[in-house]
């Protein structure tokens, strides 16, 4: 009998306890009224090519040192834990969805399900068997514990996408 890995693509699955939905948590549109945009996606992927309009570089002036950052380049990469902790949409992916019909797997709040799981009862391989109000981390401290396959045991896959959201994680726990 032939066994496959499993795709790493970071989904998340109703079948752990962590990922099912809490509740009638609805995803919803902002302006119901507006119609969603429908462009070309080329139109898109130029307009956030070097110097399309999203292109910042084409309207400063950067001089010698050729820094424009004015603001902490961390923020977005902390806005998507946030994201990750209020958020998981479950619905497979195709167009078309009606929005009203999404169901958000997460609660609402900030209580950080990302982080704990289901806690050291539902999710004990994330915690330390000796003093549970611990979590476990890798040898070295800067990662997280991983399968043998090298997947993350953490509450929340989505976490280990890149390098950033993960060192975050880890600076967390």
């Amino acid at each position: 009998m032939t066994t496959h890995p499993a795709a790493r693509d970071h989904c998340l699955s109703p079948s752990r306890s962590v990922d099912r939905p809490t509740g009638g948590a609805r995803y919803g549109r902002m302006f119901p009224r507006l119609e969603p945009l429908g462009t070309d996606p080329h139109v898109l992927m130029r307009a956030g090519g070097d110097g399309g309009i999203c292109d910042a570089a084409a309207e400063l002036d950067l001089g010698a040192g050729g820094d424009d950052a004015v603001q902490a380049a961390g923020w977005p990469f902390f806005g998507q834990l946030l994201a990750h902790d209020t958020t998981a949409d479950r619905s497979p992916l195709m167009g078309g969805v009606e929005t009203d019909a999404l169901r958000n797997a997460r609660s609402p709040r900030l209580n950080l399900e990302m982080l704990y799981a289901d806690g050291p009862v539902g999710s004990p391989y994330m915690f330390d068997l000796d003093d549970a109000a611990k979590f476990l981390l890798s040898p070295d401290g800067y990662d997280v514990p991983r399968n043998p396959q090298g997947v993350a045991l953490i509450g929340d896959p989505r976490n280990d996408v890149h390098i950033f959201s993960l060192s975050l994680h880890v600076a967390l726990l």
